[in-house]
């Protein structure tokens, strides 16, 4: 049997493997979008928290969600860009995103949710 932290993790990899796909499917349907990129490819910056990036990153689940995202969307390619706490990579995106960040996988939904308050209280 699966431990609780397995589970969460297991369940944290397949929504960030959804997330990835769904994010840019709709391109992907888009003629003119594909007729603009059809040789080129499009990279997604990601940053990622550290639980799910793991040491080395090359035995990690967002290794595998990665893989399996470039793939299933040739013209895709993905760089994580940032790794860290949730709480210090949500900073550094509200704060300047000098990273260039496209895509956040955080660790919880509480940190963002606090932070994306107290920096946009609307």
């Amino acid at each position: 049997m699966l431990s609780n932290s397995a589970k969460q993790l297991i369940l944290g990899a397949a929504a960030a493997a959804i997330v990835l796909a769904s994010s840019f499917a709709a391109h992907a349907e888009d003629s003119q979008f594909q007729h603009h990129r059809r040789h080129k490819k499009t990279n997604i910056n990601l940053a990622v928290a550290s639980n799910f990036y793991g040491n080395p990153p090359t035995s990690s689940a967002i290794t595998d969600i990665i893989a399996a995202f470039e793939a299933a969307n040739p013209r895709y390619t993905v760089t994580v860009v940032d790794n860290g706490a949730t709480g210090t990579l949500a900073d550094r995106i509200i704060n300047g995103n000098e990273r260039k960040v496209d895509l956040f996988l955080a660790a919880d939904t509480e940190t963002p949710r606090i932070y994306s308050s107290i920096t946009c209280p609307w």
